[in-house]
C-alpha cells in the first residue's frame, strides 16, 4: 500500500493555544497517555470508545483519542496527531476465551463497546480461521458468559484481568493472531483534533504527557485500586503496549482498514491528513 496516499498532513492552524477540551480513554492502557494532562489547564473528559466518538462527532471537544475503527464515521475537519497511537505488536489484550475448541464455536459474545476489536475478530474468523458463527453483542461477566455462548470476546480491562487471575481458561490471544496474518502490528486508536483549533503546541501537551506517564508507570499501576497482579500490569503497560506511532503502524492502519472496507465493516477507507509539528 502507498502509505504516502493515504497518510498527509495538514497546515499549521493560526489559533494561539488555549484550554482544550480533550476526550479521553478509560482504560489502563490509557493511562501513560494522560498521565501528565492532568496537571494542564486542559478540560478532561473520559469515556469509553463509544462515548468519545460522540463527543468528537458532535463538536463537544476540540482534541480526543478515536478508535480506529471510529474514525471513518467522521465527516472531516479532524487532524490527526503524529508520532502517538496505541498498539499493540503479536501480545495483546484481546483475547478470545472459549468451551471446548474454535471448530465447535457457533456462538460468540462480543463487548456493547468494542468496535475495533470486533471487526478484528470478525476477519479473523473470515481470513485465518475460516469460521462462521452467530456474533451477539453481551455484557454478561465472563463466567456467565461462556454458560451461554460457545466463546466469548474480551478486550481492554477486563481482558487484562481474566489474564491476570490465571485460572488456565482456555483463550488465544487476538493479537498474536492478527500479526500472523498481516505480519503488522495492530493499531487500537490515535489522537485527533480539531484542524481550525490545534496546534503544535496541543500536540506537544499530549506528546508530553505520554513522556511523563512511560516514566511513571510504577506509579501509575500502584495507583490502580482493585487490581491485585501489579506485576503483570507493570509488565503489561511497560512491554506490551505500544504508544508510537510510526510507519509499520500507518501500515497495519491501511491493512486493517482494507479489510474492513471489503467486508463491510466500514464505508471508505479514510484519508489521514497529520498536523504539522
Amino acid at each position: 500500500m502507498d502509505t504516502q496516499s493515504l497518510f498527509g498532513k495538514s497546515p499549521k492552524p493560526d489559533a494561539k493555544t488555549k484550554s482544550k477540551l480533550i476526550a479521553c480513554g478509560n482504560e489502563y492502557d490509557d493511562l501513560p497517555m494522560t498521565y501528565g494532562l492532568k496537571q494542564s489547564k486542559n478540560q478532561l473528559r473520559f469515556g469509553s470508545s463509544k462515548e468519545r466518538f460522540e463527543w468528537i462527532s458532535q463538536g463537544a471537544v476540540d482534541i480526543g483519542f478515536i478508535s480506529s475503527a471510529d474514525f471513518p464515521k467522521l465527516k472531516g475537519g479532524w487532524t490527526v496527531f503524529p508520532g502517538i497511537c496505541k498498539s499493540s505488536l503479536g501480545k495483546s489484550n484481546l483475547n478470545l476465551f472459549f468451551n471446548k475448541d474454535l471448530s465447535d464455536i457457533n456462538t460468540l459474545a462480543i463487548p456493547p463497546n468494542s468496535n475495533t476489536s470486533s471487526i478484528v475478530l470478525q476477519i479473523l474468523l473470515k481470513e485465518l480461521f475460516q469460521i462462521e458463527t452467530k456474533i451477539e453483542k453481551s455484557s454478561l461477566g465472563l463466567e456467565s458468559a461462556l454458560k451461554k455462548y460457545d466463546a466469548v470476546l474480551l478486550t481492554g480491562n477486563n481482558a487484562i484481568k481474566e489474564v491476570a487471575k490465571n485460572k488456565n481458561k482456555s483463550f488465544i490471544d487476538l493479537g498474536e493472531d492478527w500479526f500472523d496474518l498481516t505480519g503488522l502490528p495492530l493499531v487500537y486508536g490515535f489522537w485527533i483534533g480539531n484542524e481550525l483549533l490545534v496546534n503544535k503546541k496541543d500536540y506537544l501537551q499530549i506528546s508530553e504527557s505520554l513522556k511523563s506517564g512511560k516514566n511513571s508507570i510504577k506509579s501509575i499501576v500502584n495507583n490502580i485500586s482493585g487490581f491485585d497482579n501489579k506485576p503483570h500490569l507493570e509488565n503489561y503497560l511497560s512491554n506490551i503496549i505500544k504508544y508510537d506511532f510510526g510507519e509499520d503502524e500507518k501500515e497495519a492502519l491501511g491493512e486493517f482498514y482494507n479489510y474492513a472496507f471489503f467486508y463491510g465493516f466500514v464505508d471508505y477507507i479514510p484519508d489521514f491528513n497529520f498536523l504539522e509539528v
